[in-house]
């Protein structure tokens, strides 16, 4: 079993204005609101990957109901715990004209150590050696910034494979747990060595010292630059050239979603970067994270582009 874990859940809101300027007056389009949250978003992409996944987490308690209409199906179980105030609210504004999208974050909820216990006990009871565990996303107000090494630890002690997707001292004291996987991104894969990559013979150099550090895989998203990954197998770099690309909101998480689902079935890095690239991409072609289509997926699997780095 494949299971999301998301600390801060949020509800994402598309509005498509052309010619978008701050200071003025616009009567925008609402593409699409839906839950989300990164964890929530990699398990989309999962279910249309084909293979089921539990969703845990928090939600803000007036939105519980909004959650299960728009995510409960066969394949998605959701277990979320509703806490007191509102989910956060993340607005794009994508302009079709300008060719741009802003990006707006709103606080949510705070949780609190009891909280945090009732997720702990929750996922200890759920979880063994079979699963695969995916941590991602920022964390909420009320959180210490080693939750998620603490959560790994955690896991470890059950031997299921994990994977962390986050940022800032989330980020860095969950690497310190040696998680099966982290997918920083290049700033954040900066900030983890406190040095500057300026080349990508610099970034296979970066991964594989995080690799020595413990951790089996290390993928370096670098958004339409592409996306490098290193093991002890070696390091590569994918990519897909896209004609039209609508909204990269999520990208990231689908991306997360193929490596998952790739371990599952017992792939290798290679394998797995190719269709977590394949993922990201389709995501990037549709509006809404974590609703790409299963046929985008695939036929950008056979439009990659492979180039092995060391």
């Amino acid at each position: 079993m494949i299971i999301t874990v998301t600390l801060n859940t949020a509800i994402d809101r598309t509005l498509e204005i052309g010619n978008f300027q701050v200071g003025k007056v616009f009567q925008a389009r609402l593409s699409r609101k839906i839950p989300s949250g990164k964890g929530i978003n990699v398990a989309r992409v999962v279910e249309i990957l084909g293979h089921r996944v539990r969703a845990l987490g928090f939600v803000g308690e007036l939105e519980v109901g909004f959650y299960h209409e728009s995510l409960q199906t066969d394949r998605i179980a959701l277990d979320l715990i509703p806490v007191a105030g509102h989910t956060r609210m993340n607005t794009t504004i994508i302009d079709p004209v300008l060719k741009t999208e802003t990006h707006i974050r709103e606080p949510g909820f705070e949780i609190t150590e009891e909280h945090l216990n009732h997720l702990e006990r929750k996922l200890a009871k759920q979880i063994s050696k079979e699963d695969i565990v995916v941590f991602s996303g920022s964390i909420p107000a009320g959180a210490p910034p080693c939750v998620y090494k603490d959560l790994i630890l955690m896991c470890h002690e059950k031997r299921a494979k994990t994977l962390l997707d986050s940022s800032g001292e989330a980020l860095r004291y969950g690497v310190e747990a040696s998680p099966y996987m982290v997918k920083p991104n290049l700033q954040e894969l900066e900030s983890i060595l406190n040095e500057k990559m300026n080349s990508d013979a610099d970034l296979a150099s970066g991964i594989c010292q995080i690799n020595r550090s413990g951790v089996r895989w290390v993928v370096v998203s670098m958004g339409a630059e592409g996306t490098m990954a290193g093991s002890s197998e070696g390091v590569w770099k994918a990519w897909v050239n896209l004609d039209h690309v609508v909204n990269t909101v999520g990208s990231g998480d689908a991306l997360l979603a193929g490596l998952a689902v790739s371990l599952a079935e017992g792939r290798g890095l290679l394998e797995a970067l190719q269709l977590g690239v394949a993922c990201g991409a389709a995501n990037a072609m549709v509006s809404g994270a974590g609703l790409c289509r299963r046929s985008d997926i695939e036929a950008l699997h056979q439009r990659l582009k492979i180039r092995k780095i060391r």
